[in-house]
C-alpha cells in the first residue's frame, strides 16, 4: 500500500478514490469511519483521511489522474521558477527601497 493523498475533507478523498477506481487502480480510503463520527473536527486532525494505492507500481498513473483532476499541481520544469513569483518581486522592490532610503539618509 502506498499513501498518495491525504486530506481532512472526506468528499475529496472519496472523489479521488472514485477516479482511481474508474481508471482500474485498486485503492483504499482510510479514516472514513472516524470522519463520519459526530464531533470530528477537521481543524484538529489535519490530513487524517488518506487515499492509499494498492500497488506502488501504479503511482505514476495515479499521479497523472490526480494532476488532471486538480488534486496536485504540476511541477515547474524551470529550476528558477521562484524568480518569477510575485513574492520575489516584492522582496526585490523592498530591498531597493531600503537601499535608496539608506543612501538618502546618509547624504
Amino acid at each position: 500500500m502506498e499513501l498518495i493523498y491525504s486530506t481532512n475533507v472526506l468528499s475529496d478523498a472519496n472523489r479521488l478514490s472514485a477516479l482511481l477506481t474508474d481508471a482500474g487502480l485498486l485503492n483504499h480510503v482510510s479514516g472514513v469511519n472516524a470522519a463520519q463520527l459526530p464531533g470530528f473536527f477537521a481543524a484538529r486532525t489535519p490530513n487524517y483521511i488518506g487515499v492509499w494505492l494498492a500497488s506502488a507500481s501504479q503511482v505514476a498513473q495515479a499521479r497523472s489522474i490526480m494532476l488532471s483532476a486538480g488534486f496536485i499541481e504540476p511541477h515547474s520544469s524551470s529550476p528558477a521558477a521562484w524568480v518569477h513569483s510575485s513574492w520575489f518581486r516584492v522582496a526585490i522592490i523592498a530591498a531597493i527601497a531600503i537601499i535608496v532610503a539608506l543612501a538618502a539618509y546618509g547624504s
